[in-house]
């Protein structure tokens, strides 16, 4: 009798702790930034922001740019249906004097995470070929089929969504705005499919790819920002 609930209580324990973990062994990627062998560059100007981590490997990613931009994707795709969580932690030292989300002129952010739905070529309409198509023409760039830009707005307002001056095909959502939250290490946790049927008022596609970016080549200012992690996980 003492072995049998000897071993129920072992089981009930073991049940717990799984149930505990799942939501964190559920991780698709959980990047904490220990280096950059995960990431690949993507160029948007001549001049580059600068992308370091801490020189003793404990994690964190350091953003810097002086009138560049340069973005980092992560080399995992994954589906957003089965992993629509994305959580980041990050910092800001400052904003941009000169931004307006609005303008070209003025579409530059401290810290910007992506989550990219690329093309599937075997999927693409007519109508997708075109807009590619003149999308690389205009850009020089291979164009995502959509994406949504999570910033921190030097000047926008909590939760606002538009489009991007830059890519029909993007939206924008402010997750901090402003001065005042400078300088603090601040948390974010999105639906990914909840925020695209908002954005777009449809389904998105079901493969996304994350990445982030800090920029100010459209203001020419300079800028510092930080990520502590990024992680993509199950509901």
């Amino acid at each position: 009798m003492k072995q049998r609930i000897s071993f129920l209580l072992t089981l009930v324990v073991v049940t717990a702790l799984f149930l505990s973990g799942k939501g964190k062994t559920d991780l698709v990627i959980n990047e904490e930034f220990r280096s950059l062998n995960n990431w690949e560059t993507l160029y948007f100007s001549k001049k580059h922001t600068n992308y370091s981590t801490d020189s003793v490997g404990t994690g964190m990613l350091r953003a810097e740019s002086n009138a560049s931009a340069t973005g980092l994707l992560h080399n995992t795709q994954f589906n957003v249906y089965t992993h629509p969580e994305l959580n980041w932690r990050w910092k800001v030292e400052n904003t941009y004097a000169k931004a307006d989300m609005t303008r070209k002129s003025g579409d530059d952010y401290p810290m910007t995470i992506f989550v990219i739905f690329p093309f599937v070529k075997e999927e693409m309409s007519l109508a997708d070929k075109v807009a590619a198509y003149l999308g690389k023409l205009a850009t020089g760039l291979d164009l995502p089929h959509s994406s949504l830009n999570y910033v921190w707005s030097s000047n926008g307002q909590l939760g606002q969504v538009l489009p991007n001056s830059n890519y029909a095909g993007s939206r924008i959502i402010v997750k901090q705005a402003g001065k005042d939250k400078c300088g603090q290490w601040l948390m974010e946790q999105v639906n990914i499919v909840e925020d695209y049927r908002k954005a777009f008022g449809t389904e998105p596609p079901a493969n996304a790819i994350i990445g982030f970016m800090n920029d100010s080549d459209n203001t020419g200012e300079h800028s510092v920002s930080y990520l502590d992690y990024i992680r993509v996980c199950g509901s």
